[in-house]
This record gives C-alpha cells, structure tokens and sequence, in this order.
C-alpha cells in the first residue's frame, strides 16, 4: 500500500483492512528490512526498523514484539483478521524509549503497562 504526495513522492506502508495504514498520533507504519518503521506526514522516517511488528501509537504508546510471528486468520473469524503470535512484547513512546521492556509475554506486557500508568 502507498501513500502518494502531489510531487509524486510515494511511502510505502502497512495494509490495514481494505487500504493503507491510518495516521495515529502523527506517524504511520511501514515495513523497512522485514521490520517496522514509523514515518511522519513528510514521510520522513522517525522510529528506524526495529521489531518484528508494532501496532499504531495510542495514548502515546505503540505495543511492539520482536520475535513473533503472524499467524493466518482462523476461518472461523468473521472478520478473518491475520495475528500476531509468540516472541517477547513491550510498548514504545514516541521517542522509541521501551516504557515497558520488550522481553514479556503479550499478556503480562499489557500488564505492566496498565502498572505504569498509574504511577
């Protein structure tokens, strides 16, 4: 999927449902040597490629793993939405700093977020 500028500057980004990843808090995600980056309205790269997959920034945090794996849709979903599966999870701000370490399950990483935020 690509997003395109009159000047005809292109990015290319990560599909999400039926077209292009959505700007979320600014920055947008794209796949650079099988990792994630994130990209501003200028298309201009402001977190490098470092985990295997992230999701979109929200309430100035980004879930990120490295290790996982994407896992086909079950066929029984009728939303038939692909997952990502294994390896460690933490969360990432703005600025790429680890709020909660990548080295966790998914599970006790959304754990340890929720402790976070309330200090």
């Amino acid at each position: 999927m690509l997003y395109v500028k009159p000047s005809g500057e292109t990015l290319d980004v990560l599909p999400y449902d039926n077209g292009a990843d959505t700007f979320q808090e600014g920055l947008v995600r794209g796949r650079r040597s099988g990792k994630i980056a994130f990209f501003d309205h200028s298309f201009r790269m402001v977190l490098p490629p470092k985990y295997d997959f992230a999701w979109p920034f929200e309430n100035g945090l980004a879930e990120v793993c490295s290790g996982c794996v994407q896992v086909p849709p079950d066929p029984a979903d009728p939303e038939h939405h692909t997952s990502m599966e294994g390896g460690s999870w933490g969360f990432i701000d703005h600025q790429g700093r680890e709020v909660v370490p990548v080295s966790y399950p998914r599970d006790e990483a959304w754990r340890r977020k929720g402790e976070a935020g309330k200090h």
